[in-house]
């Protein structure tokens, strides 16, 4: 971590506080906010320990040793802004110039993730349910068709769409499914994709489209689905390398990422949504990996967690939660890790409270929660009504 600047008197070098740190985002919670902070520019000395952030008004205050901090004990409607001091030794320098302002409020309630997917072992469509506000799982008969190796992408507060699947029978399609949230219903659509395929990364863009990465039969293709219209394009951007399996988060309004993949890769390409350009980004994940948990917390971080390797190192399967940091496109593994190594669930979020880990491979009717203030990592005791895997997640968000 960065150090406090030091001085010379009579020979002895003395410690003095380190210069302000660097407020970056600002989120607000349920009478709370979480500040993203960064270490200010400094020469040697001792190191820093702590972050401290102040509201104004109020002086309510809480202490980090690394960033974010979590300010706690916030009125829900009044307008706050922060400042943050580091602290090393000789006690806390400068605070920082204030944050923006933030509004804590009480979530909106309700929202649901979904589980679309089939039965390990059959070729039994089910769907199922978890409620955000009671964190209880339950079954919702006759909605899809038997499909796997599919991925879906959000309208939030609208529908769910799945893009490109393989079915039982006949195999790869190219349908595109869409599950609408208010009568919890599933259909297909007229729109097509340019072909039959599976195994593609999807995200989606709220109110504006949902976005197609890569695929079998599909190569470095992106196809976009616009949510107004439903009608499906093939778009001039591409992407760097023909991966499948590859896991999609979103940052809606903002970007789009595709991360790891079926080469057992590591690389975490952007596609920004203003422009509809592709890019590869400098951040990597913390392990060559496919077949990924994922879920975004929308604003601020998305994570992927578990996943597998390649075949030609024994198909290895991992516990490691990698975490994207939105404001500065950096990752890394977080302290926690998944109960035990699994691959081919799904991920689904509630923004600005978890992220659920559902089914799975090896433990097919398991969810976990992952909570995104402390980053800790639960399993939930309800259960899904089957063991399900290699399926969509579906998240109607009523906070995004």
């Amino acid at each position: 971590m960065a150090s406090g600047r030091v001085s010379k008197v009579k020979g002895k070098v003395l410690d003095i506080p380190a210069n302000a740190p660097t407020i970056g985002t600002v989120t607000g919670g349920n009478a709370k906010a979480t500040i993203t902070v960064t270490a200010g520019s400094t020469s040697t000395g001792g190191p820093i320990f702590t972050f401290t952030a102040v509201s104004n008004p109020g002086s309510i205050s809480a202490t980090s040793a690394s960033s974010p901090v979590v300010v706690t004990g916030l009125t829900n409607g009044t307008s706050y802004t922060f400042t943050v001091a580091a602290g090393n030794t000789t006690g806390n320098g400068p605070f920082s110039s204030a944050s923006s302002s933030v509004t804590p409020a009480v979530p909106p309630t309700g929202g649901n993730g979904y589980d679309l997917n089939y039965e390990s072992g059959s070729a039994v469509a089910y769907t199922d349910r978890i409620a955000y506000s009671t964190e209880t799982i339950s079954n919702i008969p006759g909605v899809t068709t038997a499909i796997i190796l599919t991925y879906g992408a959000n309208n939030s507060g609208t529908a769910g769409y799945l893009l490109g699947a393989y079915s039982h029978p006949p195999g790869a399609t190219n349908s595109i499914g869409k599950f609408t949230f208010s009568s919890e219903t599933g259909s297909t659509l007229s729109a097509t994709l340019s072909g039959n395929g599976y195994y593609a990364s999807a995200v989606g863009n709220k109110g504006s489209a949902a976005y197609m990465f890569g695929g079998v039969n599909f190569g470095t293709a992106i196809q976009r689905l616009d949510f107004s219209t439903e009608a499906r394009t093939t778009i001039s951007a591409t992407l760097a390398a023909n991966n499948t399996q590859s896991a999609g988060l979103s940052n809606s309004g903002t970007a789009g990422y595709k991360l790891g993949g079926s080469n057992t890769v590591n690389t975490i390409e952007k596609f920004t949504y203003s422009g509809e350009t592709m890019a590869t980004a400098s951040a990597t994940l913390s392990i060559n990996v496919a077949a990924q948990y994922a879920f975004s917390n929308n604003g601020t971080a998305g994570y992927t967690a578990g996943g597998q390797g390649s075949l030609t190192t024994g198909n290895p399967q991992y516990t490691t939660i990698n975490k994207l940091v939105y404001s500065n496109d950096t990752c890394s593994a977080i302290s926690a890790t998944m109960q035990s190594a699994d691959t081919l669930g799904v991920g689904v979020s509630n923004t600005n409270t978890a992220g659920y880990m559902l089914g799975g491979i090896n433990n097919t009717t398991r969810a976990s929660k992952l909570d995104y203030d402390t980053e800790t990592r639960t399993t939930l005791s309800a259960t899904l009504s089957r063991g399900l895997w290699y399926g969509a997640g579906l998240s109607n968000e009523t906070a995004v």
